[in-house]
C-alpha cells in the first residue's frame, strides 16, 4: 500500500522557539496544546482517503510527569484520549482517525487539549522537517522493510546520547555499504544538527542545553563514531575527560551503580577511539569495563540491567540484554585479532543463553520470565542485530542468520503506518515497576535498533544491500 503525507494546519495552540529554559527535540520550535488548540487540513480527494488515517505528532521535550493528550470533532461525535505520561523525546504519537474526521477537516478543526501538571511539547509545523511536524498519515508501509530504510534516511532524529547513538551506528553501517550515499548524507545532517567544527551542543536526557560536556556515560555513545569520522573533534577529548571525572575508586566507569548500558555507551566508543589514537591502555579499559559489568550483572545465569553493593534489577530485560550484548559484540569487533578468548567465550555462552529463551515468533519478551505481554520490538532488535555483528564479525560459534531473519520479520509487521518500529518498551524513567506493565510506544533508537539487524542480514549480500537503499 502507498502512503500520503497531508500537511495540517495548528491554531491556538502555544507555539515556541523552545520550551521555556530548556530546548526542544535538535533545538526544533515547538507546541503545546495545554489551553487548547484546534487543527485542521486541506479537503482531500477521495483517492487519499483511504484506510488506515492516521495523525501524527512527536514529542519534542522531555516529559516525567502524568499527562493526557485529548482529541475530538464535537459535531460527528468523536472523541479520543492519547496516553502521554512520562512521554520521551522524540516519541512518535499515532492517532487512527475516522474517515468522517478526515472529510471534514478542512472545514470543522479537530479540537486538541493536553492535561497534566505542566505542558507536553511537541514538534511545531514550522519546524520544517516532513517527518517530524504534525501531519496526516494516509495509507500505510507496514511490514516493507525499504520503508524502514527511507525513515532512517530522512534521516530519523532522536537526541543525541544512546538514543540517537543507535541512529547513527545504523547509518554509519549502511553509509559504507554499496551505493550507500543517501545513508553517508544522512549521518552527515543528523550530525549537523549537534556538532560544529570546535563544539558540540546537545538537548540532555531532561531537555536542558548541554554544551561541550557529556551529562552521563549513556550520552558517549556517539562518540565511537565521532572517533571515526572526525578524529580532532574536541569532543572527543571531552568524552575522555568525562570518564575520567565518571570513573569510580575501582576503576569502572558509572554514574551510581554498574549498568548495561554502559558496555555499549561506554565500553564501546572506549574501544572505538583508542584504536584509532593506538592507545592501548585505553583499550585495556574499554575491556576491564566489559569485565566488571559481567562480574557484576550476571548471576546464577541471568542478566541484570543494574547492580550496586550487592543489589540487582531489571532481572533478564530485554533491552538491557540488548545493550550488554551491543556493548560486548561492538567492543570485541573494534579490538580485532586483540579480542581476549575470555570475552569472546562469554560472548558464546549468552548467545546461546538468549537464543534460548526466544518466544516462538522470534522476538523476545520485555522480561524474559514473564511471557503473555506484548514482546519488545526494541530489545529484540537489538539483541539480533548483535548476533548478526558477531557472526559477520567471526566473534560467535553458530550462524544465528536462520532465527535472526526471523525475527527481522517478525519485527517488520510492527512497524507503524510509516515505517518507524512500534511495540517498544517505554523508556525508563519512572523504574522497574512500570516496565513490568504492557504498555508499549514508537521510538526512533527501535527503527536504528532495526536498521542494525537489517544490515547484518545484509552483510556480504549485494542484492540485499541495494534493495535496502533509500528511494
Amino acid at each position: 500500500m502507498n502512503l500520503t503525507r497531508v500537511p495540517v494546519t495548528l491554531a491556538g495552540a502555544a507555539q515556541e522557539d523552545q520550551p521555556p529554559g530548556r530546548i526542544g527535540l535538535a533545538g526544533l520550535p515547538v507546541f503545546h496544546a495545554h489551553a487548547g488548540a484546534e487543527l485542521s487540513a486541506p479537503a482531500l480527494v477521495s483517492a487519499e482517503q483511504r484506510h488506515p488515517r492516521h495523525l501524527l505528532l512527536v514529542v519534542a521535550a522531555d516529559c516525567r510527569y502524568d499527562a493526557t493528550l485529548t482529541l475530538g470533532m464535537p459535531s460527528t461525535g468523536w472523541h479520543h484520549a492519547v496516553e502521554l505520561s512520562f512521554s520521551s523525546v522524540a516519541q512518535r504519537l499515532y492517532v487512527e482517525l475516522p474517515r468522517e474526521v478526515i472529510a471534514r477537516l478542512h472545514e470543522t478543526p479537530l479540537q486538541l487539549k493536553s492535561y497534566g501538571e505542566a505542558p507536553v511539547w511537541f514538534v511545531a509545523p514550522r519546524a520544517g522537517v516532513e517527518s517530524l511536524v504534525p501531519h496526516l498519515l494516509m495509507g500505510s508501509v507496514s511490514g516493507n522493510p525499504r520503508a524502514a530504510m527511507d525513515r532512517l534516511a530522512e534521516p530519523a532524529l532522536a537526541p543525541f546520547g544512546w538514543m540517537g547513538g543507535c541512529i547513527v551506528e545504523a547509518l554509519e553501517m549502511w553509509a559504507k555499504t554499496p551505493n550507500g550515499g543517501n545513508y553517508a548524507r544522512a549521518l552527515d545532517a543528523w550530525f549537523a544538527r549537534y556538532l560544529s567544527k570546535d563544539s558540540l551542543v546537545y538537548d540532555g536526557v531532561r531537555s536542558e542545553r548541554i554544551e561541550n560536556r557529556f551529562e552521563s556515560i549513556e550520552a558517549t555513545l556517539p562518540i565511537a563514531s565521532i572517533a571515526r569520522r572526525s578524529p580532532g573533534h574536541p569532543a572527543l577529548d571531552a568524552a575522555r575527560r568525562f570518564w575520567d571525572e565518571a570513573r569510580k575508586p575501582d576503576g569502572s566507569v558509572r554514574d551510581h551503580s554498574f549498568t548495561a548500558e554502559g558496555s555499549y555507551t561506554v565500553a564501546y566508543p572506549m574501544m572505538a577511539l583508542g584504536k584509532r589514537l593506538n592507545d592501548a591502555a585505553l583499550c585495556e579499559d574499554a575491556l576491564r569495563q566489559l569485565r566488571m559489568r559481567r562480574e557484576n550483572l550476571i548471576y546464577q545465569g541471568d542478566l541484570y540491567l543494574r547492580a550496586l553493593n550487592g543489589g540487582r534489577s531489571y532481572r533478564n530485560w530485554a533491552r538491557g540484554i540488548a545493550w550488554y550484548l551491543l556493548g560486548l559484540v561492538h567492543t570485541l569487533r573494534e579490538a580485532g585479532p586483540d579480542a581476549p578468548a575470555d570475552l569472546r567465550e562469554h560472548l558464546n555462552e549468552r548467545a546461546a543463553w538468549i537464543r534460548s529463551r526466544m518466544r516462538s515468533d522470534f522476538l523476545w519478551d520485555n522480561f524474559l520470565d514473564e511471557p503473555g505481554a506484548p514482546p519488545d520490538a526494541s530489545g529484540s532488535c537489538g539483541i539480533a542485530a548483535a548476533l548478526m555483528a558477531a557472526w559477520n564479525a567471526g566473534l560467535l560459534n553458530e550462524n544465528p542468520r536462520s532465527w535472526a531473519e526471523s525475527t527481522s520479520a517478525a519485527a517488520l509487521q510492527l512497524l507503524h503506518a510509516d515505517g518507524y518500529l512500534g511495540s517498544v518498551a517505554p523508556n525508563n524513567k519512572r523504574g522497574e515497576a512500570v516496565q513490568h506493565l504492557a504498555r508499549r510506544t514508537c521510538e526512533p533508537f527501535a527503527l536504528g535498533l532495526l536498521a542494525q539487524l537489517l544490515h547484518g542480514l545484509a552483510s556480504g549480500t549485494s542484492d540485499a544491500q541495494t534493495n535496502l537503499q533509500p528511494t
